[in-house]
């Protein structure tokens, strides 16, 4: 056994560094990437930003008693946010005689007071299409919301909102649009 030991313990000093290495066992296999929540060219990184900076310039706005900043205008956000058809028909929404649109639904209310995300969350469709599932709280209530989302190329864009608390559930953005003509 004494024998056995020395020739190893030599080989391994001499040149047997090699067998010492092809004994070393392998790596650990990588930890796969987590995608990244703050991450605006995917859409729940995207939607998150979009309704924290929201939240946040309401916040701002009482406490200022100013207007929002101009990128939180409803046509503003359309034409950044929303798909090109979707903007169009809400932006002719927003400009008809009878109010079309009598809420924030952001805050999905007339009122807000303590506006928080509670979780967002992107479950993929397909390489162009995504739905995200943010789950917002205003006046301590939570409501949820699923955003539709298309990849336009140059980012992705909301095609729809569908209110899954609303009084008729499952109402979208785009449904209320068609029953008012637009």
């Amino acid at each position: 056994m004494n024998r056995i030991f020395s020739l190893l313990l030599v080989g391994a000093l001499f040149g047997g560094s090699a067998l010492a290495a092809d004994a070393a066992p392998p790596p650990p296999p990588a930890t796969p990437a987590v995608p990244d929540p703050a991450d605006l060219t995917k859409p729940a990184g995207m939607i998150r930003d979009l309704y924290q900076r929201y939240y946040d310039a309401l916040t701002q706005n009482d406490k200022d008693q100013k207007p929002l900043p101009p990128e939180f205008e409803w046509e503003a956000i359309a034409d950044k946010y929303f798909t090109p058809e979707l903007a169009t028909r809400f932006k002719k929404a927003l400009k008809s005689e009878e109010p079309v649109i009598d809420w924030d639904f952001f805050v999905n209310g007339q009122d807000y007071v303590d506006l928080k995300i509670i979780s967002v969350d992107a479950a993929t469709i397909d390489a162009k299409t995504s739905n995200v599932t943010i789950v917002t709280s205003n006046f301590g209530n939570s409501s949820t919301t699923i955003v539709s989302m298309v990849d336009a190329g140059k980012g992705w864009k909301i095609a729809d909102f569908t209110f899954t608390d609303a009084a008729d559930e499952g109402m979208s953005l785009s449904g209320v649009l068609k029953d008012a003509g637009y």
